[in-house]
């Protein structure tokens, strides 16, 4: 298909932006978001208002900024900024400002499509009227901005944000769950590495589900030092919750191993201890 600039006026779903979700799976260099943030925090950031600081003129009579007002267009992934409706905003001589505002879910957005974002979309509906701003907040992909540099820096000074909340300290915990057949699978040192690496998540907790009580002493001392002990090293984030069931009396043979185990966090055969509890 072929684009020309007058089918920005006409067209309300160009491409839909589903349909580019296929580019967001190629390769990309390693993620970033601290590089992010720093980036983005320092930007300078659009400053849209609700009413202009100079006079526009209907048939030679001044209208005072006062008197004019704001509309948001507003435009999703699956939906592109429909310029027929800017264009009818912006020849409305009582209207000062058309703020294109983003709505519902960009979290899987890679740095190819961000660029695809502001060439195809974006920039020519800007590029429509001095009336026409940006407002609202991109949740990109954590990571993938950064690697757009001067596409991110666009976006920002032309009155969007990207990413806000975790600008302003939002923090995530996450949780791994594994039990005795899939931890391999599951607790990969990649898996690690991603969520360690990025900069909105406080804690990694590895959480054991399923039943352990088959689990002896040997195999006790085999989980810790050939399995758990290097994850756990892998980054001072990640910790251990919840409870091994191993089989009663195997863990009392390890008491190194054991005391390892729940200083990571996780407890061994809790659900017994507080039957003898309350048999006492």
């Amino acid at each position: 298909m072929t684009f020309t600039k007058n089918m920005f006026y006409k067209i309300k779903r160009l491409i839909p932006m589903m349909g580019l979700a296929a580019l967001t799976t190629l390769p990309t260099a390693c993620e970033d978001p601290e590089q992010e943030t720093a980036i983005l925090s320092e930007t300078k950031r659009g400053k849209p208002v609700d009413t202009d600081s100079t006079a526009t003129k209907t048939d030679s009579t001044a209208v005072k900024t006062d008197t004019l007002r704001s509309v948001d267009v507003y435009f999703s992934r699956e939906n592109t900024p429909d310029f027929g409706v800017v264009e009818y905003h912006v020849q409305d001589s009582t209207i000062g400002k058309v703020y294109l505002v983003p709505i519902g879910n960009w979290d899987d957005v890679q740095h190819d499509l961000i660029q695809i974002i502001r060439w195809l979309y974006l920039e020519p509906g800007l590029n429509m009227s001095p009336k026409v701003h940006g407002r609202g907040d991109f949740n990109f992909k954590l990571g993938e901005a950064s690697k757009v540099y001067d596409d991110s820096i666009w976006f920002t000074e032309n009155g969007w944000t990207i990413n806000k909340k975790y600008q302003h300290g939002a923090f995530r915990d996450i949780e791994i769950k594994f039990n005795g057949s899939n931890g391999a699978d599951v607790l990969t040192f990649d898996t690690l590495n991603y969520y360690a690496n990025d900069s909105t998540v406080r804690a990694i907790y590895l959480v054991p589900t399923g039943s352990w009580s088959n689990t002896y002493a040997s195999n006790i001392t085999f989980m810790r030092n050939n399995f758990m002990e290097p994850r756990i090293k892998v980054s001072p984030k990640i910790h251990g919750r919840g409870d091994f069931n191993f089989k009663l009396g195997e863990a009392s043979k390890v008491p190194d191993d054991s005391i390892w185990f729940t200083k990571q966090g996780w407890t061994i055969n809790k659900a017994y201890q507080n039957q003898n509890q309350h048999q006492k």
